[in-house]
This record gives structure tokens, C-alpha cells and sequence, in this order.
């Protein structure tokens, strides 16, 4: 831990837990309305479960560059914001708004056309593959929606507003819910359309999302504002977004391809043993969401104090995000130990289901702390710019470790479920292990951001018009 004054401790404190509260809410309420979208979509069956849960990890995968530009995007503006930069900070948003729309249109059309050829890959069975298709045409019709409402979201948490993020996503989550109900099982007039009022549900909340994000991002007030008037590409800084953005594309990508490919031996098992799989992910989730949550705080608060100048508080903070991502961990674990039983029927009353998920979600307790050290850490690693590195451990965790004991698990000693999260957590740890080593080792800390030299027309940025920022560099 760092040397710094208790004055300076309890400040960073503060202000990790300020920006870590609203986040980590925001993270568990999309967890709690995960648990509660399948909850309702359990209550029709092992095949239903099964047909919601196929696409999501090839979405995911599809998703990995949306992801990966949004971390540039926090990244740059965090560091522009600390070095006293707010006009390339609003310039690099509205670059990344633009191009993140036109990924959006392309990828919803290549799921509309590729939905039923990707679930069949994904290993459906018969039964499932019209149900799944037809779920994952729907969400493409999303996908827009979705890219640019995160790059908004993105941007802001970078500027260090958390609070906005987190009353959007709490509206667009119920809604979810809300909406969900009657489309699932009907209402009066409404019909009962099963997993497609499921789809239904989700493509209105997103729709929500992006219209509320498009709102906070153009009104006058606030460090970022977003006006597409007379926009054009800025070179320099998009070459800069893309040094911190692919190293995490490719993470993203490779991890999402390994989660494929482990969904796909895992739904080989049988639909089942597959919904059994997916209900143990939405349970987990209430552990690992809200360390996502504190790592947004260590993305932020890294991005700026490197940007002032200050790598002991950068490390500081950090380190504060895990101890309170550390104290959920643990309680959750205790939860999942002595709890699994009442926990799972919250979502079905298929005993065979309930029999396969009990034992794993023991296990499942006993990684709860090292995964909560891992994901926080990794955040601050990505506010450095230092995305290689958890990259590297993407790699080694889903594609050497993970993958290689999924295959030995299933389909060598054929252990079903249990086999199945055995990988799993080993990845974790693996990952662990490897991210802690690179943190401590400490030289994500000397990372220099090369940030755009400001433009001649500075004054008239910070009255919002267009910067002609060339393409020259500064040290942040």
C-alpha cells in the first residue's frame, strides 16, 4: 500500500466510494433483473431457459468491440478530464458515438440474417432452435440501441458521473420486469407470448436506454456534450482510442470466443444440464456485479489521478475498490454456501435441476473473493491504458486453462455440471493469480498517455463548437 497522508487516504476513500455506489448499484439491479427475467422465463421449462440463454454468449462475442471502444473511451476522457483537457474529452465522446451507431446497424443486421444458423452452432436441439432463433431476432433489433446508450454511459462514468449511468439503468432494468410480466404470460388484452415477450421486453427497455442516454448527452450543461454539427474524424485521437481499444477488442474477443466455445460443450450435455448451467450464472452474477461496479471506480479514478500526476493515489484508490468489492464477495459466498438450496428455487422446481446445481454452488462460494480481486484490479490496469495485460490473462484463463479442463471434464471423465464449473473456476484463480502479479509488480504506474495536442480554437470548444485538434501530441 502506498504512502499517503491520512488527509489524502480518507479523501480517495470518499471519493472511491462516491463514485463505486452508483455504479455497483447499477451493476446489481441488471443482475437482479437477469435473475428475475429468468426466474419468469423458468417457470416455462427447461427448453425456454435453454432458448433465452444460447444467444447470449455469441451476442457477447459480437459485443466485444462495442466493449473495447467504450474503454477507450473512459480511458481517454478520464485522462483528458485529470490533465485539465475537457475539449478533447468531448471530442473524443462524440467520435466514439459516431462510429459506435454504425457497428451497431451492421451487427444487428448480420444476427437478424444469421440468427437460426447461430443457435443451431451453438448446439440447440430441435426442440429449441425456433424458440432461440426467434429470441435472438429480436435482440439484433436492439443491438443500435444498445451500442450507442453504452458509449454514452461509457463516456460519462470516464468524466466521473456515475449517478446518470445508474438512474438510466435502473429505469431500463425495470422496465425489463415490469414489461416482461404481461408479454411473458399475458394480460388482458396483451397476448401470451412465452420467450419472445422475453425479447420483446428487453428491445423496449433498450430502446428507453438509448433515447434517455441521447438526452443527457446533448443538453448544455456538463463537462461532455454531444452535437454532431459540423463533427469530422480527428486522426490523431482516433489512432489514440485505438492504442488502448484493440488489446482490449482482442481480450474481449478471445474471451467471448472461449465462452462459446464452452457454452457449446456445456449445451452438448443436454438442455437440462444447460438450463441447470445458465441459473448458476444469474446466481453468480449478484456476486461478480458488484465488482464490476467498484472496477468502474478503479477505471475512473486510475484514468484521472495518472492524468494529474499521482500514481501512489491511483494505486491507493484502487486498492480501496477491492477492499469493498472484497466484503460483498465474501457475504455472497456465505450466501451461495449454506443458502443454495432455497436460492435455486427461486428459479425452478425441477428437482433434476435443482439436484445437478446444489453441490456446484458450493464450490462456486470458494472463488468468489479471488474473482472479486481480479476484476477490480484489471479495472485499474484498463484506466492506465495498461489493456495488454488483461488481455494476456483472458488468453491463459478461458483458452489454457478453462477450455483444456472443459474438455477433459465433459467429455473424458464425462462430469456433467460439475465438471463444467471445475473449469470455471480454475480459470478464475488462474486469472487471479496473474492479474495480482502484474498489479503489484507496479508498472502500469509509469504508462504515459499520449493525449492530442489542443486545438487553436480552444476557447471556442469550451463554448461547444468545433475543435480543430491536429495531429500533433502532448504528455497528459
Amino acid at each position: 500500500m502506498p504512502a499517503i497522508d491520512p488527509e489524502r487516504q480518507r479523501n480517495l476513500r470518499l471519493e472511491v466510494w462516491r463514485l463505486s455506489v452508483p455504479a455497483v448499484v447499477e451493476m446489481v439491479l441488471a443482475s437482479l433483473v437477469s435473475i428475475a427475467n429468468m426466474m419468469m422465463v423458468g417457470r416455462l421449462g427447461a427448453a425456454s431457459i435453454t432458448a433465452v440463454g444460447l444467444p447470449q454468449q455469441p451476442f457477447m462475442f459480437a459485443m466485444a468491440l462495442v466493449i473495447a471502444l467504450n474503454v477507450g473511451t473512459t480511458a481517454i476522457i478520464a485522462r483528458s478530464i485529470g490533465a485539465g483537457r475537457p475539449e478533447l474529452a468531448r471530442q473524443a465522446f462524440r467520435q466514439n458515438w459516431v462510429l459506435s451507431g454504425f457497428v451497431g446497424l451492421f451487427l444487428a443486421l448480420v444476427f437478424w440474417c444469421l440468427a437460426r444458423s447461430i443457435v443451431i452452432f451453438m448446439g440447440a436441439e430441435a426442440e429449441v432452435v425456433d424458440l432461440s432463433a426467434g429470441y435472438l431476432r429480436l435482440m439484433s433489433l436492439s443491438i443500435p440501441f444498445f451500442t450507442l446508450s453504452s458509449t454514452v454511459l461509457a463516456a460519462l462514468r470516464g468524466a466521473g458521473d456515475t449517478r446518470s449511468p445508474m438512474f438510466i439503468t435502473i429505469v431500463a432494468n425495470s422496465l425489463i420486469v415490469i414489461l416482461g410480466l404481461p408479454l411473458i404470460y399475458g394480460l388482458g388484452p396483451i397476448p401470451r407470448l412465452e420467450v419472445a415477450g422475453a425479447g420483446w421486453a428487453l428491445l423496449l427497455a433498450r430502446l428507453y436506454m438509448v433515447t434517455a442516454s441521447t438526452y443527457i448527452a446533448i443538453r448544455p450543461q456538463g463537462v461532455l456534450r454531444l452535437y454532431v454539427r459540423g463533427w469530422r474524424l480527428n486522426g490523431a485521437l482516433l489512432r489514440q482510442t485505438l492504442l488502448i481499444s484493440l488489446p482490449s477488442a482482442a481480450e474481449q474477443a478471445l474471451l467471448q470466443a472461449g465462452l462459446v466455445l464452452f457454452i457449446k460443450a456445456v449445451a452438448g450435455m443436454g438442455t437440462v444440464t444447460f438450463a441447470a448451467h445458465q441459473i448458476l450464472c444469474n446466481i453468480q452474477s449478484l456476486s461478480w456485479q458488484p465488482a464490476m461496479g467498484f472496477a468502474v471506480a478503479a477505471t475512473t479514478m486510475t484514468g484521472q489521478r495518472l492524468g494529474a500526476g499521482k500514481p501512489d493515489e491511483a494505486e491507493y484508490a484502487v486498492y480501496q475498490a477491492q477492499n469493498f468489492a472484497l466484503i460483498i464477495a465474501f457475504s455472497m459466498a456465505m450466501v451461495f454456501m449454506f443458502c443454495g438450496r432455497p436460492l435455486l428455487l427461486l428459479f425452478t422446481n425441477d428437482p433434476n435441476i435443482i439436484e445437478k446445481s446444489v453441490s456446484v454452488l458450493r464450490m462456486v462460494a470458494f472463488i468468489q473473493p479471488f474473482q472479486a480481486i481480479q476484476i477490480v484490479q484489471a479495472g485499474g490496469l484498463r484506466g492506465a491504458g495498461a489493456t495488454r495485460l488483461p488481455l494476456v490473462s483472458t488468453v491463459c484463463g478461458i483458452w489454457v486453462v478453462r477450455n483444456t479442463i472443459a474438455q477433459l471434464t465433459l467429455n473424458v471423465l464425462h462430469m456433467d455440471l460439475i465438471g463444467a464449473w471445475i473449469a470455471l473456476a480454475s480459470d478464475q484463480f488462474s486469472r487471479y493469480l496473474f492479474i495480482q502479479y502484474l498489479f503489484k509488480r507496479g508498472r502500469w504506474k509509469l504508462m504515459e498517455m499520449q493525449l492530442p495536442a489542443p486545438g487553436r480554437n480552444l476557447k471556442h470548444a469550451q463554448a461547444g463548437h468545433e475543435v480543430d485538434c491536429p495531429a500533433g501530441q502532448a504528455n497528459g
